[in-house]
């Protein structure tokens, strides 16, 4: 439960900076990736809904098959999928 209750508060969070007019994802972000505010803009909502998908995928991994392979899953495949939405999305940023 513990990546599916983190991938549904990063978006969580994500709204509250939203409503609060402020760019959080540039402060966890910081100097590593420099984006435009339109690059924010673009990559702030898919970014969430990335991590809604991946919270999703995992409570259905997590009722489907066995606890070990759930583990490798939630231990490789769901970071690997954030990273990669991470490297393919922010050059289109």
């Amino acid at each position: 439960m513990r990546s599916t209750v983190m991938c549904l508060i990063l978006p969580a969070i994500r709204r509250a900076g939203l409503a609060r007019r402020q760019a959080w994802l540039s402060g966890v972000l910081g100097r590593m990736v420099a984006l435009s505010p339109a690059g924010r803009a673009f990559l702030t909502p898919r970014f969430a809904a990335t991590l809604r998908v991946l919270a999703a995928a995992n409570e259905a991994v997590w009722r489907i098959v066995s606890k070990d392979v759930w583990v490798a899953c939630d231990s490789f495949a769901m970071p690997a999928g954030v990273f990669g939405y991470l490297a393919l999305t922010i050059r289109r940023a």
